[in-house]
């Protein structure tokens, strides 16, 4: 019986023991650290740049602002140039940049007037030579509804082919043209198609 109530007494001495060094050391981290226990429980962390870096040490990643009120994320390859970038060019205007080895855009999808898509493809001679989603005459016209999937060469700078649709918003018929470039380098449009633009 002597042995079990020594035994009961002392875990309850380990028990009282641990329950006021907990207190203790909380009322210590507070009086002594308050900066520590305060960031323990910080549910927001503010700054206007952070960096994410690989275990050599080198950032491959940025959290920052372009310009003000620009912000942008940038992941970049071993080499430096940037891979992705995701950001927002102003009010509904985001965007989306795969990058290829040079860091030139290979694939980008960005908000483009009043909050239309568009989707850029291209390779090593031009980011542009796929497009696809709304396009806008260089008058820009908040009734102008024109969507395309058009297709365009370098050298010379000209559009190859494509769709191209005007859903007819305004008051205006819908209507749509399918163009295809010869060989001798007209360009055949059916039927003929204006949208605001040379198709030269």
């Amino acid at each position: 019986m002597l042995g079990r109530f020594v035994v009961a007494h002392k875990v309850w001495f380990i028990l009282l023991f641990a329950y006021f060094a907990g207190i203790l050391g909380s009322v210590t981290a507070n009086l002594f650290m308050p900066g520590l226990a305060q960031a323990a429980h910080a549910p927001i962390v503010r700054a206007t740049r952070f960096e994410l870096v690989d275990e050599s040490g080198v950032a491959r990643a940025f959290l920052e602002f372009e310009r003000p009120g620009r912000p942008r994320l940038r992941i970049a390859a071993e080499s430096g140039t940037d891979e992705v970038s995701i950001g927002v060019t102003g009010p509904g205007q985001g965007y989306l940049a795969l990058n290829g080895r040079d860091g030139r855009p290979r694939f980008t999808v960005h908000m483009a007037y009043q909050g239309k898509p568009v989707l850029l493809m291209g390779d090593d001679e031009s980011s542009s030579k796929v497009t696809l989603g709304s396009v806008q005459p260089d008058a820009l016209d908040p009734n102008l509804d024109f969507w395309a999937l058009s297709f365009r060469r370098t050298m010379p700078n000209s559009i190859l082919g494509g769709l191209f649709v005007d859903i007819g918003h305004g008051g205006r018929p819908s209507k749509s043209s399918l163009s295809v470039r010869a060989a001798d380098g007209k360009l055949w449009s059916l039927p003929p198609v204006d949208d605001g633009r040379k198709n030269k």
